[in-house]
């Protein structure tokens, strides 16, 4: 049977809390931060900022944001196809394309 840490009493194993001083009888695991929603919605964050960029003609800011969030996701086609439209954009010297040419995700 587990005992309390604070008052040493035995508990059972399905408690939650222990039954006479109310400590936390559960072990609290960390949860991985790599798996997140959080951290899973910062792709989304990344490719919006970057479709910021790209909007305002800052292809080269673009496509670093992108190419960094492609680190995270490697096998986001969306990601893919708009480094390559930044690319063509930076090599071609364009100004800035029509505004809301880009879809953002929600």
């Amino acid at each position: 049977m587990p005992q309390c840490p604070s008052c040493k009493a035995l508990c059972s194993p399905q408690d939650r809390y222990c039954h006479q001083c109310g400590t936390r009888m559960i072990k609290v695991e960390p949860i991985d931060s790599g798996r997140t929603q959080k951290s899973l919605n910062l792709v989304d964050v990344h490719y919006n900022l970057g479709l910021v960029y790209f909007d305002k003609g800052q292809y080269q800011k673009a496509l670093e944001i992108w190419e960094r969030t492609l680190a995270r996701d490697p096998d986001n086609g969306i990601l893919q196809e708009r480094i390559a439209e930044a690319q063509a954009c930076i090599r071609a010297g364009e100004e800035s394309p029509a505004v809301g040419s880009a879809e953002r995700t929600s």
